[in-house]
């Protein structure tokens, strides 16, 4: 049972509306190119299928790779295709009629869109910064009423990212209710949750190999739980998910752990060095521990229609609590990064920079590496 003394919810749902991207520099949407490895099993799968006439059984491989990967246990993993049926078959599993979700800031898309789908409502508590863990607040939402409460560690698009401390501290004062923890972007905050899993039983992890692994168009996710947790949840996982190339391709990155380290330092070196370019302009930035970064402009609506203009697309958050006058740009591509700074080179400096926003600059995450960076660049100069 849980605790009688939880204040009761507020009735106030925050909804957000998802426009669809083109394929710019910085989309969502831009299909990458798997790496050497993926290509290669990929195509010797297809050699023997054709040799054999016959389906190639490849799920133990994926459970295997996955298992090494994750210093975990097969009974404590379970394969999902798309991120989106991971979190509906936890929420199916698990709801009941007038079940609530309380999120730590705003929920990722996939989630809000699978909460919809379950017909289950879905509630933010936003705290003082939005960039910033909340645990004491998100413990006084929580309520009899409150069945899951999902986290998406590091916040995509904030940053926010929650320690192992704050986690645990979380969890003891949970009850019966569920945290649905998020590390789609573990491979760049490099913090995980996976040591929490051998004290409490109401917690599930779920990961996606979309983002960083650059599987973009071979869906594939998974969770990780305690064995009880897997095995409930196990009965709501569709036939066949993930489907027979994505199990391929997932196995074979995640036996090529150089090609995934390479890719984020990559972006991380990138996300640096655009950064500097930036704030040199004088643009307000911040470093998410992901592939974003976060830029405090004056004008949002010019900003973003002379980046489009250029080729290049960035995230309008000002329909979030607290983000007014945020744009977020994904940095991935090596080639684009000194076309964007190119671009606000270009635009009219009130657009981006007024004495209010630069007198207030956010701290980069990373300002061990931005004064090396700064440092490489006067080099090059």
């Amino acid at each position: 049972m849980k605790s009688t003394d939880k204040p009761k919810r507020s009735d106030t749902a925050v909804t957000t509306t998802v426009s669809k991207a083109s394929r710019h520099y910085g989309s969502p949407e831009i299909i990458h190119h798997p790496s050497t490895r993926v290509r290669r099993a990929l195509s010797e799968y297809r050699e023997r299928v054709d040799a054999r006439r016959e389906t190639v059984a490849t799920g133990d491989d994926l459970l295997a790779a996955l298992s090494r990967f994750t210093a975990l246990p097969g009974k404590c993993l379970l394969t999902f295709g798309d991120i989106s049926s991971a979190f509906e078959a936890i929420l199916q599993r698990y709801a009941r009629p007038g079940s609530v979700i309380l999120a730590a800031g705003p929920a990722g898309d996939r989630f809000r869109l699978a909460a919809e789908s379950c017909n289950i409502n879905l509630y933010s508590h936003y705290g003082v910064s939005p960039f910033t863990a909340d645990p004491e607040g998100l413990v006084e939402k929580v309520t009899d009423d409150t069945d899951f409460l999902y986290i998406q560690n590091p916040a995509h698009p904030t940053g926010a990212l929650y320690n192992l401390d704050e986690l645990a501290f979380i969890l003891e004062r949970l009850g019966d209710t569920i945290m649905i923890l998020d590390e789609s972007y573990i491979e760049y905050s490099g913090l995980t949750a996976t040591p929490l899993l051998q004290k409490f039983n109401n917690l599930i992890i779920v990961r996606t190999f979309t983002e960083a692994f650059n599987l973009v168009g071979l869906a594939c996710s998974y969770l990780l739980s305690t064995p009880a947790r897997i095995d409930e949840v196990s009965v709501q996982k569709p036939e066949r998910a993930p489907y027979i190339m994505a199990e391929i391709a997932a196995a074979a990155v995640l036996n090529d752990f150089e090609f995934l380290q390479s890719r984020v330092e990559r972006i991380n070196e990138n996300l640096v060095y655009l950064s500097v370019r930036l704030r040199r302009l004088g643009v307000s930035c911040r470093i998410t521990p992901a592939d974003l970064l976060l830029m405090r402009v004056t004008d949002s609506p010019s900003v973003l229609s002379t980046l489009r203009k250029a080729g290049i697309f960035a995230f309008d958050f000002g329909y979030l609590p607290q983000m007014e006058n945020y744009i977020g740009l994904a940095v991935t591509e090596d080639t684009a990064v000194g076309k964007v700074a190119e671009t606000f080179e270009l635009m009219p400096r009130e657009f981006y920079h007024s004495h209010t926003l630069s007198n207030g600059k956010l701290r980069l995450n990373r300002s061990a590496e931005e004064r090396l960076t700064e440092t490489n660049i006067a080099d090059t100069k």
